[in-house]
Formats: C-alpha cells, structure tokens, sequence
C-alpha cells in the first residue's frame, strides 16, 4: 500500500528495469556523466546498482521515495531519448528509460508511491540547466521556481489521472487566448 514505509513489505522490489542515469553533480569538481543502472523500486526507495538484470552489483545509490518532490517527464530534446527526473532534496536526478512505454510504467508507478508526500513542488523545470540558464524557459537562476505546473502537487490526497502539462500562464489564463505569460 502505498504510503506504508514501515511495514514488512518495505524492501519487496516493485519494479526493476536496466536504465541509463545522469550524474547528480553532487560535487562541483565532478564532471557530468552518464552510466546505466539496475533500478529498484521498493515502496520505501528507489536504488540503482552497478551491474545488469542478471547479476545485480554493488549499491550505488538511491532516493528516499518520502523525499521526493518532483517526478516528471524531460523535455525530448534534452537528452533526445525517453527521459525523466526526480527531484529529490537539493539533487535531480535524471534518468534515461529504453521507450515512451518503460519510462510511462516508471512514472506511474513513481508518482503512485509520491503523491502524498508534504513537502511536493508546485512546479518543475522540464529542461536542463546548462549554461548558466534553464533549457526550458531561460531563467537564469538554478533555483528558480518551474515554468511547468508538477503533476504530483496536482495529484496529491486523490486517485485522479495525472494532469495536462500546460505551461502556468495557460493554466491560469480565460482561456482568451491572449498573448504570452509573464515571469
């Protein structure tokens, strides 16, 4: 059941799947890489490990699913591959699946397990921030709120579907058709 992290049930794996993951930047002295993974999904974590479906390595890290506040699609040009990411204290980290079809399940499935958490963003950046900017919008500042609204603030204390990804300024607008948001 989702939501119930300290059951028994905590390490069942729910999911697995080889995928490809992009290095966090967790130290500014690292460069950017990308290197595939076991992915694990449990209702408390989602690991990644070295090795391949056959023979599962060493842990090479994870993300507590509680600490989740983003779980959305990339846009497609920013890795030109079916990706996604997951925001997650100060870190992104994203992920490269095999097709539209394996990285849908692992939002599903993703979200499913996130949705009530409390500390859920409003909004997301579907971009990649390189270059000093904000592939999506071209907001200067790393921290700057999204320029999409997220789905899982939308989706939290409900079973509804996930929600369309209209930019906010549509969202919010009559409907008139008029011009381009602000911001």
């Amino acid at each position: 059941m989702p939501g119930n992290r300290s059951s028994p049930e905590a390490d069942m794996e729910l999911k697995t799947g080889c995928m490809v993951k992009r290095s966090q930047g967790k130290s500014t002295l690292g460069s950017i890489n990308f290197k595939k993974r076991v992915f694990v999904m449990t209702p408390s974590r989602l690991n990644y490990y070295d090795g391949n479906m056959e023979k599962r390595g060493s842990l090479k890290g994870f993300v507590e699913l509680n600490k989740v506040k983003v779980v959305e699609k990339v846009q497609k040009t920013t890795f030109d591959k079916p990706s996604f990411q997951i925001v997650h204290g100060d870190l992104t980290l994203y992920v490269i699946a095999n097709s539209e079809d394996e990285r849908e399940e692992w939002l599903t499935l993703l979200r499913e397990y996130c949705k009530d958490n409390a500390i859920l963003l409003d909004s997301y950046h579907p971009g990649l921030f390189s270059g000093g900017k904000w592939s999506c919008c071209d907001h200067r500042s790393k921290h700057s709120s999204g320029c999409l609204t997220a789905s899982l603030k939308q989706l939290q204390g409900t079973g509804g579907p996930s929600p369309s990804h209209l930019p906010l300024h549509q969202q919010y607008s009559d409907g008139g058709g008029g011009g381009r948001g602000g911001g």
